[in-house]
């Protein structure tokens, strides 16, 4: 990889080592890439996703912010859309306005 033959440092180990907090989850999360890139949807996953993150999120105090890196941070960008859908119907509000509250 580019970045390791320049520096001779993984960049995720650096990455790791200079941030810090809900930064570095993020940025860990992106990194790895294990976002599905099939394309395909699941209903029933979406509604089971969307109620995770509800619940850990706005239902609670504190938010659990890794359950939303796990989600959002693996997920394909048609499944994403599914549970943002999901999402609404569930709560009310849009998955955004959530993320922006906390």
């Amino acid at each position: 990889d580019a970045y390791e033959a320049e520096f001779q440092h993984k960049l995720i180990d650096d990455i790791k080592g200079d941030t810090s907090g809900d930064f570095k989850h993020l940025l860990v999360a992106i990194l790895q890439a294990n976002r599905d890139d099939s394309g395909a949807t699941n209903k029933a996953q979406a509604a089971a996703d969307a109620l995770h993150l509800h619940k850990a999120g706005l239902d609670k105090i504190g938010t659990d912010e890794k359950v939303f890196y796990d989600i959002l941070g693996t997920r394909n960008h048609n499944q994403l859309k599914l549970i943002c859908d999901e999402y609404k119907h569930l709560s009310g509000h849009d998955l955004e306005y959530a993320i922006e509250k906390e």
